[in-house]
Parts: structure tokens; C-alpha cells; sequence
């Protein structure tokens, strides 16, 4: 057997490892399959060091995450490779917001929702690559935490019509919440409260009494909180 075939064999153990929670040996095993799959000139060693940055983030280690992936992101730049491209740039990304650099993840973000769009579904599928909804869900939440909020609901927007054309309901909820919630941050309160409310609704019919549950308190929080600042303004 040549270097790719054990590169593999490592990489299977890896994954197999992060799938029961043990991310520390998970890592020691991709760290032997990236150069053993690098000599067998597989692309699978680029997805190896996404998986490392991965656990990498579930150990708290951001910034060993944030080098990896970002080392990934150049390396596949350079083999031309859309799929491999989308997913680490995603974990690039990941990695910068939990270290506070959401100006710097929102770009990425963008580019790799953008790349995601062109993406057939033969390579989607292929390469595992994660939903689109769930991009425009990360891309929104960035948007909106830089105070972007045009973007970040255009981001939900498209990330719920994802979800409606693949006839995912309950994201397609969960994707109204996050633009009624939008709504609210950016000061149009009553607005966001209608939106909460029809994706309550949707959840409820859904059978999610949870999730329609919190939307609704939050929808009456928020109103609730924005009267009361009013009535300060007037006092």
C-alpha cells in the first residue's frame, strides 16, 4: 500500500475518533495523515487540516484553529479546488469569530456562500460539504454583529429560501426567527416582533412548542423593553 492509501487509513481513524468525542487523539491522527496523503498527492490532506482546525475548536484552541484552516485556505487556493475551497474557508472563519475578528470572518464568509452557490451537487455531496442554509446562517450572524444589518438579513433571507427549496421547514422557521431578531437589533422592533410571531407559528405547526415558545417571549421582550425605554425618553 502507497503513502495516500495509510494517509487515509489515518484519516478514517480521525474522524472516527472526533465522532466519539475524543478530539486531542483525533488530531494525532490527522497530523500523520496530512503528510502521508500530501506524498500521494491527494487533496484529502487539505480536508485533514480543516478537520484538525475543527478540534482544534472544540479543545478552545482558536488560534492553533484559525492558523491551520488559514494554512488550508492557501494550500487549496493554489490546487484550484471550489469544494475543498468552500469548506475552509468556512472553518477559516469559524476560527476568526470565535477570536473576535468577525471584519475579518465576514468576508470569508461571503466568499465561501459565494463559491457554495456555483458548487454542483455532485461536489457538494461528494465532498460532505455542509448545506447552504446553514452558510448564509454564519454570514448573517456576522453581518449582524458588525452592525450590517442589510446584509444579515439578506443573508437569512436567502439562507430561508434554501431551506424552502430543499423543504427543510423547521430551518426555514429558524431562518425567520433570525431575520425577526435582525430586525429588532437594527431598532425596528414592532417589525422584528410580527416576524418572530409568523415564525413561532411556524414552528408550532411544525410541532417545535420550544422553539415557538422563545421566539414569542423574545418578541414580547423586546417590545416590552423598547416601551420602556419610551416612556424614559417622555419621563
Amino acid at each position: 500500500y502507497g503513502p495516500a492509501y495509510e494517509g487515509w487509513a489515518q484519516m478514517v481513524l480521525g474522524e472516527k475518533l472526533a465522532s466519539l468525542d475524543h478530539p486531542r487523539e483525533a488530531i494525532l491522527a490527522f497530523e500523520e495523515a496530512v503528510p502521508l496523503l500530501l506524498e500521494g498527492g491527494s487533496p484529502y490532506a487539505l480536508l485533514a487540516m480543516c478537520e484538525t482546525a475543527d478540534c482544534l475548536m472544540r479543545l478552545n484552541d482558536f488560534d492553533g484553529a484559525a492558523t491551520v484552516a488559514g494554512a488550508a485556505v492557501t494550500a487549496v487556493r493554489e490546487l484550484e479546488h471550489s469544494s475543498l475551497l468552500t469548506i475552509a474557508l468556512l472553518v477559516q472563519a469559524r476560527a476568526l469569530r470565535k477570536l473576535g475578528q468577525h471584519d475579518i470572518a465576514l468576508p470569508i464568509v461571503q466568499e465561501a456562500a459565494g463559491l457554495l452557490e456555483r458548487l454542483d451537487e455532485r461536489e457538494v455531496e461528494e465532498w460532505h460539504v455542509k448545506p447552504l442554509t446553514y452558510y448564509y446562517k454564519v454570514l448573517g450572524e456576522e453581518a449582524r454583529f458588525v452592525g450590517r444589518f442589510g446584509e444579515a438579513l439578506h443573508a437569512f433571507e436567502a439562507g430561508r429560501r434554501a431551506a424552502m427549496a430543499d423543504r427543510d421547514a423547521h430551518n426555514a422557521a429558524w431562518l425567520l426567527s433570525e431575520i425577526g431578531y435582525t430586525w429588532q437589533t437594527a431598532g425596528e422592533v414592532e417589525r422584528g416582533a410580527r416576524v418572530l410571531a409568523q415564525a413561532a407559528e411556524e414552528a408550532e405547526a411544525l410541532g417545535d412548542t420550544a422553539s415557538g415558545t422563545h421566539w414569542r417571549q423574545q418578541m414580547s421582550d423586546a417590545v416590552r423593553g423598547d416601551a420602556e425605554n419610551s416612556n424614559a425618553k417622555l419621563g
